[in-house]
């Protein structure tokens, strides 16, 4: 019976999928009629597929014509998409310098949903695939990346992320008490850069720093990570080349050091 239910919501996210192509390829938008005979699905379904995509904004229903068309929530996504990769497209120079400055396998990525999204890499000669792949998701807890990004959240988002995380332990030396994270978080913010002490993984070790916009806002996090003992030692020698390289990136994106207002004025702690 499970089995089938989740075949069943499988089905359904399919056909929502299939009402947004279809809505989307027609310029004069389509009526409820129309998208039952281009789908071949019953009167119900259709009319109930498009309320719930009304209702989270994905699809507009024009009313006075009653034809339906993509919604702003579609836009939104798009805008948000473009802006990551303008992002990447603009540090990824810097990025490639950072690599070489310091012989470290260099990282840029952004925050969502408790998770780390790693947006763009650049490799040492011999970095190859034992690290983390462009596109993968990995818990914001235990990464230096993720505790730059923690960091700078408002404070309201961070202490509901603190109250509802999962803090999972994947090293003897993830922090797994909200208190202790909350504390390097202080930390991280008062110093300008965070530290991945194998937190995340045994023998890798890392550095990251906040980049930020036009506004003075974190929109991403950039990262230098070794697996060379004797370049941990000195982690907090290379922060300086990390958090000179985020703020050449923040420059690009428009940040000025007297722009700095929204993060100054969230009060986190």
């Amino acid at each position: 019976m499970a089995g089938s239910r989740k075949y069943s919501g499988v089905k359904v996210l399919d056909k929502a999928f299939d009402t947004l192509e279809t809505i989307g390829s027609s310029e004069r938008g389509l009526s409820l009629t129309e998208v039952v005979s281009e789908l071949g699905i019953p009167h119900a379904t259709a009319h109930r597929l498009l309320h719930h995509l009304t209702d989270r904004g994905y699809v507009e229903q024009d009313p006075a014509t009653k034809r339906y068309f993509l919604g702003i929530q579609i836009l939104a996504l798009r805008a948000r998409v473009i802006y990551v990769w303008q992002i990447a497209t603009r540090a990824r120079p810097l990025l490639r310098d950072m690599m070489l400055a310091t012989t470290c396998l260099s990282h840029l990525a952004v925050y969502r949903n408790g998770e780390v999204v790693y947006v763009d890499r650049v490799d040492t000669a011999d970095s190859v695939a034992r690290f983390i792949p462009v596109g993968k998701r990995v818990p914001a807890h235990c990464s230096a990346l993720g505790k730059t990004l923690l960091a700078h959240l408002p404070s309201r988002t961070l202490q509901d992320y603190l109250s509802n995380a999962d803090l999972t332990q994947l090293t003897p030396y993830t922090l797994t008490d909200p208190d202790n994270l909350q504390e390097n978080l202080f930390l991280v913010r008062e110093r300008g850069y965070a530290l991945d002490l194998q937190e995340m993984e045994e023998g890798n070790w890392c550095v990251a720093a906040p980049v930020r916009d036009y506004s003075g806002r974190t929109v991403a996090a950039i990262s230098i990570a070794t697996k060379d003992p004797s370049k941990a030692e000195g982690l907090h020698a290379l922060a300086s080349i990390v958090t000179e390289t985020a703020l050449r990136i923040s420059t690009e994106l428009g940040f000025r050091p007297e722009s700095d207002q929204i993060d100054l004025a969230l009060g986190m702690f």
